[in-house]
């Protein structure tokens, strides 16, 4: 029985963890000039936590399970800069997906 709380617990604490680090990798440029640059880690937190809030034994947590896609910016804006870009080169003439 605690298993069914350790496991999304630290799939949670995970998630935040690379959520908050792509936040701060993503706004810490606004004020602070860097010479390296860092990236961003593409979908690893938002699923994560996807995982996280659906294996939770909570009523009701579940409706949830987009939160963590939405609040990661290396999950949600990156997925719609990629849709957006093949959009555009679609309507470009060129060959959008590959």
């Amino acid at each position: 029985m605690i298993v069914l709380w350790i496991i999304p617990n630290v799939l949670l604490a995970f998630s935040l963890y690379v959520i908050c680090g792509n936040l701060w990798i993503a706004f810490g440029g606004l004020f602070k000039k860097r010479e390296k640059s860092e990236t961003l880690i593409p979908f690893v937190g938002g699923f994560a936590g996807m995982i996280g809030v659906l294996i939770l034994p909570v009523n009701g947590i579940r409706f949830f399970w987009w939160a963590p896609l939405a609040l990661d910016l290396g999950c949600g804006l990156m997925l719609m800069g990629v849709v957006i870009e093949q959009l555009k080169k679609k309507a470009h003439g060129g060959n959008g997906f590959k």
